[in-house]
């Protein structure tokens, strides 16, 4: 940091008489008078001309030049720093940025948002600074960062008044919460919201909305079917892409609107592609672009197949009137269904022969009042009983009609149960007909299993007193759900059997995928939120609510409007879902922790419940709530107030206060509750507790339960009287538990051999676990060493508390495991063993050797054993005599047999010496690693034949010197090699391998860190780089040497500042871990980066005696730093408000008032 020199007016009398000879003086000096406060205008008037640009500037922001200010003077400052190079870029900028002040105009447009964001939280920042990276983030195009200002409480009104429209719905439900937000405002964009989302918002007041500021509003205009062409086609030009594509899929958007959004992004021009109202020309353009998807879309032109034709549900009127003539009557139905046919069509059809084309003529959507009338009057005393009931089921038939054909049923002598099935389902058919007819018919006593239509239509009738009257007969018991799936998934069933089983309420896939049925009420299947079983019939295969829905959108006889005005409500549904879902796990959030409990969804809950951000207020809510799945996560919360932990032990659920025990287990007051509680999972889990006191524990023995006796057998802080009375009494105990008594194990096995065959096994199967500590007496597995089970006697074989005479009873034994347990437990004695190995040698060998100790009087037996495994384990046995060592050496032929002989440390020297002359390499090499080795072993294994043996020796950790010494002269490279290595080789063979030959030796003796230094020395100047570099690498070698063999060293990458330019003028970078931010802003003021030190003394923990240097910097921007610091001492302000620099002063005053 450069000062400014000290100057007094007699320094300037020099110049006053004239001012230009400031231009021979030091720019040093003409800094110090254009920053001198009494500095006259004549002499500025000098230096505003210098060519020295710091110079200039203090001389033209001198209060005697430019005069005082009256604004704060941070503007000013912003205008300068805009332009100003200060050494700074982003990277350097971001990582102060972390614990510093930075002012956001230093950060470039490049500066990803996470950072910004991050310094949102920095202590140090000022709000001004805050308030500049809300108004930055505001503006970003991604979500979060809205989101970020949204959410935080200093964000300034204008601000949330521009996000209160935002297009995301999570960011104005955070606006909304935020406290600094207005109400009124909140209203007023919801209001309009709804307003413009309304189908029945009159076109004028729709036109005036579109002319929002706020996005949604705009876009919910866009989106209403009722919004004007005129509207439409100015949100066409619409800055904002999703209000664009909202008005490409708006269903009425017309060709002309479509032709100027056909010029628009490529997602844009797929979706009016694939409009109804695409005009030839659009598609003909489309299907030359080079994207795929757009031509792929344009291309989906129905063909000459008239039934393709008709499934199409965007095929126009025109052509559906054009193929009417070439149609069979089938496919007249479905021209009559479908909602793009005309009333010239329709009219042409219902001229038509057949009853059937005339009554779907009748019931189209499109069809006039006068002529539905007409056609319904002719086809209610059509030939065809089925026409007549479907005019008369038909909810949409005029009430003479039904009451003409009720009157014309009536006249029968004998029921046509169809059309009285018909005429009692329909909702219009008045009441006293309904009953008259079921009264006349006797309707009640039917056989229903034949009778379908009827039995639905008494179900939906139950509410008749006639109906109510038979109390004996259940209806609906009748109707099974295949046979609805069936009649609703028809092409031909009639409509009024379709509307009966909407009726019914249940959501019915096949209904929904039925192209027959009315659009009324598919639209009623979309919008049902959750699938219910009717009665006590349920759907066949129960289908979710999401996948109904989708079926019917398939559906072509959903009209475009409906199936449009679906898509938007089905978008909001899954955008509130969405927002909701983000805004619950962002707990530093007000909306998010306001609908936890309110509208939370599962997820959302658990979330919350398992959060320890979560406040306590939420989570005592949470422990209320009625899904147990939510209070079993959240009594699992370390936060959760002991008074709610005791009230969840009253929980209904047992889940809940089960994992109450298991995640509170060391909390006794809770453990004491639950004692006592109902559930004997619940108690058991408590027996089962470590931390369980111990009264409770005693308390758990006069249990009734014996599940949780049992479990208590297992805890290890059971008392021992209470083990044995639950032995004893309650005939339970564990072999598991060290401190179960004998006789409370005696008593369980005299108990279980009572029992049948299979609980033997479940109770034997860990009673007679082998296991250390086990108090099982000898007693009782003598008793069982004759059981006729014979997997019974295997286990007592191999008990460790099985006695000898037990053991001997069952030599004899054929059942293969007991003779290994014979051999293997530690109470056989070796005469046993050796009766057991004379009488059942193959069997018992491999267990024999699996003994800790293998018995003397064994070994020479096993080791004829042909298994080389066997002979293995007796070679290597620390008691194996010495003779029958020498006889395996003598006689052995196999290897790993030898070489576990080798490695035996009971070897006596005079048997070491016999075996150095075995035959094989490898065993001399494994003999190299022998504790007891001579010195003439040495010496015999330093010149023996083999190269790996003289290898082995020569990195031994046990080798003698002058061994060593010895090899150090092998012919062999491989051997020299590892003695220049080794660290027991003495100094006068390293001194002569320094002199080897071979460059690998030398480089190898370089590094020993016994070579003296004269030999480190005369090796740093070898003539073979190698040499020299593991000179310089041995620890040994002295500073000087080592100091000019640095270059040859290859330096470990470190991740030091220094290497970094963009970050050079960092000392070192903070870390809250280790440092005291105090201290490394101390080091930060002495960067040779000006940015560096501008920032840092801005920071409120600079120290006093780096600002008061600053107060005092040739640079007015540092002064200025120093003046703006919060923790600027009051007489260094005050020194700065007498500042030349106008800038200075006026922040300074600005502080102090």
């Amino acid at each position: 940091m450069e000062l400014l020199r000290s100057l007094t007016i007699s320094d300037l009398e020099p110049f006053l008489a004239d001012p230009t000879q400031l231009n021979t003086q030091s720019v040093a000096l003409q800094l110090a008078v254009a920053s001198y406060s009494p500095t006259p205008r004549p002499l500025l008037e000098v230096l505003v001309n210098s060519p020295h640009a710091p110079v200039a500037e203090a001389a033209q922001l001198h209060i005697n030049w430019a005069g005082e200010i009256s604004e704060d003077g941070q503007n000013a400052v912003e205008e300068v720093l805009k332009s100003r190079y200060l050494g700074q870029n982003d990277k350097l900028a971001v990582e102060l940025l972390k614990i510093a002040p930075v002012p956001p105009l230093f950060l470039s447009e490049w500066v990803p948002s996470q950072y910004l964001i991050q310094a949102l939280s920095n202590p140090y920042l000022p709000l001004r600074y805050h308030l500049k990276l809300l108004e930055r983030l505001a503006k970003e195009p991604s979500l979060e960062p809205r989101l970020q200002v949204a959410e935080d409480p200093q964000t300034p009104l204008a601000l949330l008044e521009s996000l209160a429209g935002d297009l995301e719905l999570a960011i104005r439900l955070s606006v909304s919460y935020n406290p600094s937000c207005p109400p009124e405002l909140v209203r007023l964009v919801q209001e309009q919201h709804e307003i413009a989302s309304d189908c029945d918002t009159d076109v004028e007041q729709l036109a005036n909305l579109a002319q929002s500021r706020w996005e949604c509003i705009r876009l919910a205009v866009a989106q209403n079917p009722s919004t004007s062409q005129e509207t439409l086609l100015a949100l066409a030009a619409d800055k904002v892409f999703k209000i664009r594509l909202a008005v490409a899929k708006n269903s009425v958007t017309s060709a002309q609107v479509l032709a100027v959004l056909a010029e628009s992004d490529l997602e844009i021009q797929a979706v009016v592609a694939a409009h109804y109202n695409a005009t030839e020309e659009i598609l003909e353009k489309f299907s030359q672009y080079p994207n795929t998807n757009v031509q792929l879309t344009a291309r989906r032109k129905p063909e000459s197949n008239i039934d393709l034709i008709i499934q199409q549900r965007a095929t126009p009127g025109e052509i559906l009137e054009k193929i009417v003539d070439r149609s069979h009557n089938q496919q007249k139905k479905e021209i009559a269904k479908h909602p793009n046919v005309s009333t010239n069509t329709l009219e042409k059809l219902a001229e038509d022969s057949s009853s059937r084309v005339k009554l779907a003529v009748a019931q189209s959507f499109s069809i006039s009042t006068s002529l539905r009338e007409k056609l319904l009057e002719e086809l209610a005393t059509d030939e065809f009983k089925m026409i007549r009931a479907a005019v008369a089921g038909w909810s949409k038939t005029p009430l003479h009609l039904i009451q003409q054909i009720g009157s014309d049923t009536l006249s029968k002598s004998e029921p046509d149960l169809l059309v009285c099935a018909a005429l009692i389902g329909n909702f219009q058919t008045p009441i006293d007909l309904k009953s008259k007819i079921i009264e006349y018919f006797n309707l009640l006593k039917l056989d229903y299993d034949r009778n379908l239509e009827l039995c639905i239509a008494l179900k939906i009738n139950e509410y008749l007193p006639i109906v109510q009257e038979d109390k004996r007969r259940d209806f609906f018991y009748k109707i099974h759900s295949r046979d609805i799936d069936t009649i609703a998934g028809d092409l031909y069933s009639p409509i009024y059997l379709l509307e009966q089983i909407a009726a019914l309420g249940t959501q019915n896939a096949h209904l929904a995928k039925n192209p027959a049925t009315p659009p009324e009420i598919l639209v009623q299947l979309a919008r049902q939120p959750v699938e219910k079983p009717i009665n006590n019939v349920k759907p066949a295969k129960p289908v979710k609510p999401v996948v109904v829905r989708q079926i019917v959108l398939n559906n072509p006889s959903l009209p475009t409007l409906e199936r449009y005005r679906l898509l938007i409500v089905l978008e909001q549904e899954r955008e509130i879902a969405e927002a909701n879902q983000l805004l619950a796990n962002r707990l530093n959030s007000s909306y998010g922790l306001a609908q936890i409990v309110e509208t939370g969804d599962q997820n959302t809950k658990i979330i919350a419940a398992g959060s320890k951000k979560t406040p306590i207020p939420i989570l005592e809510q949470l422990a209320k709530d009625s899904d147990a799945t939510i209070r079993q996560v959240v009594c699992q919360n370390p936060n959760l107030p002991l008074p709610i932990l005791l009230d969840l032990t009253q929980d209904e659920n047992v889940n809940v206060r089960l994992i109450l025990v298991r995640h509170r287990s060391s909390q006794i007051e809770i453990l004491k509750r639950l004692a006592q509680d109902e559930s004997d999972w619940v108690r058991a889990e408590i027996a089962a507790n470590k931390n369980t006191p111990v009264e409770i524990l005693t308390q758990l023995a006069q249990d009734s339960s014996r599940r949780v006796c049992g479990t208590l057998t297992g805890n290890q802080n059971t008392p021992v009287e209470v083990l044995e009375f639950l032995g004893v009494e309650k005939k339970l105990a564990s072999a598991y538990n060290r401190k179960t008594p004998g006789n409370a194990l005696a008593a369980v096995v005299e108990d279980t051999l009572k029992r049948d065959s299979r609980t033997q096994k479940e109770v034997f199967e860990y009673l007679l676990r082998n296991l250390e500590g086990s108090q099982m007496p000898a007693s009782t597995l003598e008793k069982l060493s004759t059981n006729t089970t014979s997997w019974i006697r295997s286990d007592v074989a191999h008990h460790r508390n099985t006695p000898l005479s037990a053991l001997e009873k069952m030599i004899d034994d054929t059942y293969e495991p007991v003779l290994w347990g014979i051999a293997r437990n530690p109470n056989s004695s070796p005469q046993l063993l050796e009766r057991l190995l004379n009488k059942h040698d193959e069997e018992v060998t491999g267990a024999m050797v699996e003994r800790n100790e293998i018995p003397v009087n064994l070994m020479e037996r096993l080791l004829e054993n042909k298994s080389q495994y066997v002979r293995e384990v007796v070679a290597s046995s620390h008691n194996l005599p010495p003779e029958l060592m020498a006889k395996i050496i003598a006689t052995e032929s196999e290897e790993p047999v030898l070489i576990s002989l080798a490695r035996n440390p009971n070897l006596t020297p005079e048997l070491l010496t016999q075996f150095i002359q075995h035959s094989n390499a490898n065993v001399r090499t494994a003999l190299v690693r022998h504790p007891n080795l001579t010195e003439a072993h040495w010496q015999q294994l330093a010149q023996d034949r083999a190269l790996p043996v003289r290898e082995a020796v020569a990195v031994s950790g046990n080798v003698p010197a002058q061994v060593l010494e010895l090899l150090s002269t092998d012919e062999k490279v491989e051997v020299r090699l590892k003695v220049a290595r080794n660290s027991r080789t003495p100094e006068s063979a390293l001194v002569a391998l320094t002199r080897d030959e071979d460059l690998t030796i030398r480089a190898a003796v370089a590094t020993n860190p016994n070579l003296p230094s004269a030999q480190l020395e005369q090796l740093a100047q070898d003539e073979k780089v190698e040499v020299r570099r593991a000179v310089a690498q041995n620890p040994n070698t002295p500073a000087a040497v080592r100091a000019s063999l640095q270059d040859l060293v290859i330096q470990p990458t470190a991740r030091q500042t220094q290497t970094s330019p963009t970050l050079r003028g960092l000392s070192r970078l903070y870390n809250p871990q280790t440092d005291d931010l105090a201290t490394v802003l101390s080091e930060y003021a002495e960067s040779d980066v000006p940015f560096v030190r501008f920032v840092t003394l801005l920071h409120p923990l600079t120290s006093v005696e780096v600002l008061q240097q600053g107060a005092q910097s040739a640079s007015w921007l540092e002064r200025y730093a120093v003046a703006d610091n919060p923790a600027t001492p009051t007489e260094i302000k005050q020194q700065l408000a007498e500042d030349s620099n106008q800038i200075v002063r006026v922040v300074a005053m600005k502080s102090l008032a």
